[in-house]
């Protein structure tokens, strides 16, 4: 190649890889830190400019008067907080995500223990881990007081 455009080509493809290296976009999801967490459902996850408002899809926390809310929205903050995830939204344009965390969903590891209850219509893998926890009386499950979502 000759001329002043001589070997920009490279630096153009360089410059690409690089953005591609660091843009939070992969596959219909994004990453982000969690910086804020609200509730055992709710969290804000920011991608790098600026916090965004998550909610766990197909699962719900406690009510707020119910003693395990306090519990649910701690224990997604230690899982969670400051941490890099995957969120993966249900639908375009929603504030329902999937969350990662290394590859692991984070509603599922609550629900499991007991401290998130499953949506109707959820998943069939959440509902099978929501009466497993029943089941066993973990979490909110072995409190006495029945749970109601918020």
């Amino acid at each position: 190649m000759t001329g002043p455009c001589r070997g920009t080509g490279h630096l153009w493809v360089a410059s690409v890889l690089l953005w591609l290296a660091a843009a939070p976009a992969v596959a219909g999801g994004w990453s982000g830190q969690v910086v804020h967490v609200s509730a055992g459902d709710r969290l804000g996850v920011d991608p790098g400019n600026g916090a965004v408002a998550v909610r766990l899809a197909h699962v719900r926390a406690p009510a707020r008067e119910h003693f395990f809310w306090e519990r649910a929205r701690r224990a997604l903050g230690e899982l969670v907080f400051d941490r890099r995830v995957m969120v993966m939204p249900v639908q375009a344009g929603g504030a329902d995500a999937r969350v990662l965390l290394e590859g692991g969903d984070v509603a599922a590891q609550l629900v499991e223990r007991g401290l998130l209850l499953a949506q109707a219509g959820a998943p069939d893998r959440l509902r099978a881990l929501e009466e497993r926890a029943r089941r066993r009386g973990l979490g909110m499950w072995g409190s006495g007081i029945p749970p109601r979502a918020r």
